[in-house]
């Protein structure tokens, strides 16, 4: 029997991370889309500010999108790869 307990915890923090991921992304499409609807020459500050808050969540999608890549990469991958060895026959070299 193998303890999965590890490989539980690492589930859910990457499920928060593709949850954190989704909201930043739905925050950036809404600001692109509040941008297409804008009368930038009517009103140029808004959209400049509609533009640098474009410009933050694109930053943050982009580091968020990297940082669940890696986690899966470097942490999820490493705790499966675990368990695929312990869970492959023994044979009478490795017994």
């Amino acid at each position: 029997d193998r303890d999965t307990y590890a490989l539980e915890k690492q589930r859910t923090n990457f499920a928060q991370q593709i949850a954190d991921f989704q909201t930043t992304s739905n925050n950036f499409t809404q600001v692109l889309d509040d941008m297409q609807v804008l009368n930038c020459a009517a009103d140029p500050v808004g959209f400049k500010a509609l533009l640098e808050t474009a410009k933050i969540y694109r930053s943050q999608v982009v580091s968020k999108s990297n940082a669940i890549r890696d986690y899966a990469v470097n942490d999820i991958k490493k705790t499966l790869t675990e368990h695929t060895t312990a869970l492959q026959p023994k044979t009478e070299e490795t017994q």
